[in-house]
């Protein structure tokens, strides 16, 4: 009734899809309805689990450890799905699980980041 953030958490074994997401915004619209609330009032963001290679075994490994619709793969593959949620009105994504090593971030910030700049 009085948020004003709905944080979608992709770490639940169903990653973030843009039907997941929907699906979540149906339940927020229910529920701002029930309570007379606009649903436009509400920041949209997500925290999705990430892994940028260009390896399809660790691609395969990651999305088995954390389920389907992770976003794993290479920067194009990336910047595709981030720019699908985009669409559907998520403001902010926090990326989880790059993994965590400083390269791993300094990578991702270059070729999949940057090119939303």
């Amino acid at each position: 009734m009085y948020g004003d953030v709905l944080n979608a958490d992709g770490f639940a074994r169903r990653g973030m899809s843009v039907e997941l997401y929907r699906e979540k915004q149906g339940v927020r619209g229910a529920h701002c309805e029930r309570v007379g609330r606009d649903p436009s009032e509400i920041r949209h963001t997500a925290l999705i689990p990430t892994m940028l290679t260009d390896n399809q075994a660790e691609e395969d490994a990651f999305i088995e450890l954390i389920g389907p619709n992770t976003i794993a793969g290479t920067a194009d593959y990336i910047v595709q799905h981030l720019g699908e949620l985009a669409d559907i009105g998520i403001d902010e994504v926090m990326f989880g699980r790059i993994p965590n090593a400083p390269d791993d971030f300094q990578r991702f910030e270059e070729t999949a980041i940057a090119q939303f700049d």
